[in-house]
């Protein structure tokens, strides 16, 4: 099984050797995430090129390599596209460049997983002709990527996130329904079912059913690959009124829940944590100032802002010591202390699978602060 942790290169206050040496303790995988629009990447450089240097240095520690393609703007209404292309994927000229893309990145950097496009359901909600328009050019995409077999070993997905879409009862069978049904979208045009998935909806991860994993398996058969996941380590204001009630206790409970759950699950290919290493205060203040109810983005990480191991560190490091996952019947009890105890009714928290990746948050800073500083 992956058991992955992002690098996002968005904190040149921490050493970044140190922040390689802490991903091999915590991960046998790593997911590096970039932008079509080179404005969108860390030195403004495009897609393929601003890979490079990461795919390297995971290759040289013995990584497995998971790149994420994001093609959406951070609100998921639309694509964004480099500035020489126009339209959407009813367009010959946007399809050719985005299988030339694939290709030369398959080719080239081998990655174990691709995910071709993050969170993608999210675009539907927004446009949908676009939306199919998008469908309709990955299909014949991965038609072309598979027949001429440039990485035979490489896995391709479009994630999907899962959250509580009609706002009532967290995730319900009715939210799994839906999911089965963007899911259908892609039937025999991927190789994982890959899912975005942050159910803080449950108010503390103590609450969150043991069978959350095996639910996402039941609906496809294809093997279950949890494409980003987190829970903060700080509290945050999801309203003027009302803290969520995070702490690095509840951090480290639900890696530890994903940990007992991921055990239970027979065609788990792999778990993605979303994060190393909290971004530097002037990344979040952008964030911050562009979402504000979105602070919650700042604190994910398995590393404070000045690298320092949070709580969670420890358990990643025990899940990775443990090949993945628990042998069966040795799973680990459920976490001390008892529960947090929320307010009776939680205001919905805002999601990455309410429209916002990481990545994408984090890179409203890009337009405020020079890129290369984060290396």
């Amino acid at each position: 099984m992956l058991l992955a942790v992002g690098y996002h290169p968005l904190n040149g206050q921490v050493d970044r050797n140190a922040v390689w040496d802490a991903i091999g303790q915590v991960a046998n995988a790593v997911l590096i995430q970039r932008h079509w629009r080179a404005d969108m990447n860390p030195g403004g450089l495009d897609f393929h090129a601003s890979l490079a240097e990461d795919v390297a240095e995971a290759r040289r520690r013995g990584l497995k390599v998971i790149i994420a393609f994001e093609l959406l703007a951070a609100d998921r209404r639309r694509l964004e596209l480099p500035a020489n292309l126009t339209g959407d994927f009813a367009s010959t000229d946007v399809k050719n460049a985005y299988l030339a893309l694939l290709q030369k990145a398959a080719a080239e950097y081998r990655p174990d997983v691709f995910v071709v496009n993050v969170e993608a359901n999210l675009y539907k909600k927004h446009d949908p002709q676009g939306y199919a328009n998008w469908v309709t050019g990955w299909r014949w995409t991965y038609q072309m990527l598979k027949s001429q077999n440039s990485s035979p070993s490489t896995k391709y997905c479009v994630s999907l996130s899962y959250s509580d879409y009609d706002g009532a009862n967290c995730l319900d069978p009715g939210d799994l329904v839906k999911l089965k049904l963007f899911a259908a979208d892609y039937a025999g045009y991927q190789d994982l079912l890959a899912i975005s998935l942050y159910p803080t909806c449950y108010g503390d991860p103590y609450t969150i059913p043991t069978g959350l994993l095996e639910g996402l398996s039941s609906i496809s058969s294809l093997p279950l690959f949890i494409a980003e996941t987190g829970w903060p380590s700080e509290p945050f204001q999801i309203t003027p009124d009302t803290t969520f009630p995070a702490s690095q206790e509840a951090q480290r409970a639900y890696i530890e829940k994903l940990r007992a759950m991921a055990g239970s699950v027979s065609n788990l290919a792999g778990i993605t944590y979303i994060s190393i290493v909290d971004p530097e205060d002037l990344v979040c203040q952008a964030i911050v100032q562009s979402y504000p109810a979105l602070g919650w983005y700042c604190t994910l990480s398995v590393l404070d802002k000045q690298g320092a191991p949070k709580a969670a560190y420890s358990a990643m490091k025990t899940w990775r010591g443990g090949a993945g996952s628990p042998p069966p019947g040795k799973r680990p009890p459920p976490s001390e202390p008892p529960p947090i105890e929320p307010p009776e009714v939680l205001p919905p928290v805002p999601e990455a699978g309410a429209g916002h990746s990481m990545l994408t948050l984090a890179l409203v800073a890009v337009a405020l602060y020079a890129a290369t500083r984060w290396r």
